[in-house]
């Protein structure tokens, strides 16, 4: 398949206090996901800190960001739930893009879907920022990546992680 230049098929979204070491350690795995060692990635995907050069409106960056990727990854954390960027990205998504383009991979705190609200349960969900609210219309299928608190535990090796991985 041909990308069109400057095309993500993701964006990480996440908090950079806490999970940056992660996101880092998971843009490195599904850029080489499915991908012999010799070869050159086979995804792009979009993280802040190796993506985004020097710019007078990081806003306006991270909106273009967005704007040119297929998926939306939301690294799910207490942190993330309250870290305003990620609730701009999200908010953003959920303004221009489908909740199915979504994947939510909890990497602490707690989710909780309510099925009679048809949401996430806000007195057990911790880890969502608030533009994540009403964004399904039915619960999705979300990766828990919790087990996976340090860089070793998130290789290609690892069972749990591969199981996990694959966007289509």
């Amino acid at each position: 398949m041909l990308k069109v230049p400057n095309q993500y098929d993701a964006f990480i979204s996440y908090s950079s206090a806490l999970n940056g070491e992660l996101a880092a350690a998971l843009q490195r795995l599904l850029e080489r996901f499915a991908t012999a060692w010799y070869r050159p990635r086979t995804l792009r995907i979009f993280r802040d800190y190796t993506s985004l050069s020097a710019s007078h409106d990081l806003r306006r960056s991270l909106e273009d960001a967005l704007s040119r990727s297929t998926w939306l990854i939301l690294l799910a954390s207490p942190e993330a739930a309250h870290s305003e960027w990620v609730d701009r990205e999200v908010a953003w998504w959920r303004e221009n893009r489908n909740a199915d383009r979504v994947c939510i991979v909890r990497c602490s705190g707690h989710l909780a879907w309510d099925s009679d609200a048809s949401d996430w349960d806000s007195t057990r969900t911790d880890c969502l920022p608030p533009s994540a609210y009403d964004l399904f219309t039915s619960e999705p299928f979300w990766v828990d990546l919790s087990s996976a608190q340090t860089l070793k535990l998130l290789d290609r090796s690892n069972p749990a992680v591969l199981n996990s991985v694959e966007i289509g």
